[in-house]
């Protein structure tokens, strides 16, 4: 017996997910939006959103730095990584606010845990805390669970000499070195941000 029954529910609060969730519930279709962590997805929470406010941050650096060319000195330029770090974490959380309230304020629900489809129109949820949840579809269920790192063999990531974007984008202090594997948007902002 499920713990509640939905006309769809939507697997993954990311950009598909979230959007989707919000138009279903336009439409008048009663929705669940199912987010394993955080509203928003990888852009919003550890990717696209985060590398381009620590740009915006080290470009000021930057140009701070060659303002003498202008004739602007500054001497004691210090920077404060981790407050850096409290300040891009401030914009992330507003905007995942944000997002959440668009998909509550649309009339759809969130549940924050892991999803499992257990049938053509039923899925388990397992909630942070641990607890397990069943609910039911009666018309659809939309997966939209985004993507995952790649993972390259013999440079699997531990967090802390080989690490992911998203540990990338929450260092406590900048790297004397770093080699980005990847070329793709996210590899590139991350190498403007550390260079």
């Amino acid at each position: 017996m499920p713990d509640k029954s939905y006309e769809a529910i939507v697997i993954g609060g990311g950009p598909g997910g979230y959007v989707a969730a919000i138009r279903l519930a336009q439409l008048g279709i009663k929705t669940l939006c199912v987010e394993k962590e955080e509203m928003g997805g990888i852009c919003l929470n550890w990717g696209c959103i985060p590398s381009k406010a620590l740009i915006a941050a080290a470009s000021l650096v930057q140009k701070i730095q060659s303002a003498s060319d202008m004739g602007i000195t500054v001497s004691d330029l210090s920077v404060d990584v981790a407050k850096m770090q409290v300040w891009k974490d401030g914009i992330v959380k507003k905007l995942t606010s944000g997002i959440s309230s668009l998909v509550k304020g649309n009339g759809a629900d969130i549940v924050i845990g892991e999803a499992t489809l257990t049938g053509p129109r039923s899925v388990k949820v397992v909630t942070a805390a641990g607890e397990t949840l069943t609910y039911d579809a009666t018309k659809a269920i939309v997966v939209a669970t985004g993507t995952q790192v790649i993972r390259i063999p013999g440079f699997e990531p531990d967090g802390e000499k080989i690490i992911t974007a998203r540990e990338a984008v929450s260092l406590q202090s900048a790297p004397k070195s770093m080699c980005i594997i990847g070329g793709g948007v996210i590899g590139l902002e991350l190498g403007m941000v550390y260079m």
